[in-house]
C-alpha cells in the first residue's frame, strides 16, 4: 500500500511537470509570434539597400541578379507586407579604394540600411570595415578564401571547398581523363607566387655557380673570374651557332581530345562529340 501511495504521488507530480512545461512552450511560441508580428509593424514604409558595383560591372549580370532579387521581394508582399526596398547602385573605379570609401559614407548618409558588394577583394575588406564600424549589414557575392568569421557580413558565393567537392564529383561522374582550367581574370598572386620563385631559382643558380667555381678553384688552381669568363664565352658560342636544333615531328595515336571547364557557373554543355565544359 505505502508503495502504491508513493506511485500515485510521483505520476501526478511528472503530469504537474509536463502540464508546467506545455504551459510554457505556449506562452513562449505565443510571445514569438507576437514579437515577429510587431517587428514587422515596425519596419519603415522604405527600406534603402546599397550597392557598390565597379565600371567593368555596369549593366552586369550581377547587377541584374540585385535588381531582380529586389524586384522579387517587393513583388512578394507576404514577406514585407508594409515594407519597399528600394535599391541605390554607385559605380567605383576598380582597386580605387578611397573613392569607394566616399561612395559607402555618401550611402549611410543617405540612410541605405545595407549594402552589397563589391566583388573586388581590396574594395571588400573597406567596405566590410566600414559596415562592422557602423553595424550595418554587408552582403557580398565573390570568392573569399579567408576563414575569419565576419560579425556583419555574409557572403552568397558557395565555399570553394564546395566547390572543388563538386567539380570533382562531376569529373567522375563524367569520366574525364584530363582537365584544363581556363580563368576569366589574371589573379595578380599567382604571377606574384611565380616571380618570386622565379627570382629564388635565379639567386639559387648563381650560389651553386659560384660555389662549384671556387670549389674548383682548390684543384685547378684557376681564379673565380677566368672561371666565370671562360663559361660567358661557350655560352656566347652555343648562342652564336649556326646550327640550330630543329624538334622532330611526333605523332601521338593514342592522345585524346581534352575536356575543359570554366569555374563560373554550373551549367553544362557539349561540344563536338568529344569535349564538355563549364560556362
Amino acid at each position: 500500500m505505502y508503495s502504491l501511495s508513493v506511485r500515485k504521488k510521483r505520476e501526478s507530480i511528472i503530469k504537474k511537470n509536463i502540464q508546467g512545461r506545455s504551459y510554457l512552450k505556449k506562452i513562449c511560441c505565443s510571445y514569438i509570434i507576437l514579437s515577429i508580428f510587431v517587428i514587422a509593424n515596425a519596419l519603415p514604409p522604405v527600406i534603402r539597400v546599397g550597392a557598390i558595383f565597379t565600371e567593368d560591372e555596369r549593366e552586369s549580370s550581377i547587377e541584374s541578379a540585385f535588381k531582380y532579387a529586389i524586384y522579387r521581394i517587393n513583388k512578394e508582399k507576404s514577406l514585407l507586407p508594409n515594407t519597399q526596398l528600394v535599391y541605390d547602385i554607385e559605380y567605383v573605379p576598380r582597386d580605387d579604394s578611397f573613392r569607394t570609401t566616399k561612395k559607402v559614407c555618401s550611402q549611410l548618409e543617405a540612410g541605405v540600411q545595407a549594402i552589397f558588394g563589391p566583388t573586388d577583394a581590396l574594395l571588400a575588406s573597406h567596405v566590410q570595415s566600414i559596415c562592422e564600424a557602423y553595424d550595418i549589414p554587408h552582403i557580398e557575392g565573390r570568392i573569399d578564401l579567408e576563414y575569419n568569421s565576419k560579425e556583419f557580413s555574409i557572403n552568397l558565393y558557395p565555399s570553394h571547398t564546395l566547390l572543388t567537392l563538386a567539380y570533382r564529383d562531376i569529373m567522375a561522374y563524367l569520366n574525364w581523363t584530363k582537365v584544363a582550367i581556363i580563368y576569366e581574370e589574371d589573379y595578380g598572386g599567382v604571377f606574384v607566387v611565380l616571380l618570386c620563385g622565379l627570382a629564388l631559382a635565379v639567386v639559387v643558380a648563381i650560389f651553386e655557380f659560384c660555389w662549384n667555381s671556387r670549389k674548383n678553384l682548390n684543384t685547378e688552381n684557376q681564379s673565380l673570374c677566368s672561371e666565370m669568363a671562360e663559361e660567358l664565352r661557350f655560352a656566347m658560342h652555343c648562342h652564336g651557332s649556326k646550327s640550330k636544333h630543329r624538334p622532330r615531328k611526333r605523332n601521338c595515336l593514342n592522345c585524346s581530345s581534352v575536356p575543359t571547364y570554366v569555374p563560373s557557373n554550373v551549367s553544362t554543355s557539349s561540344v563536338g562529340v568529344y569535349y564538355n565544359y563549364f560556362n
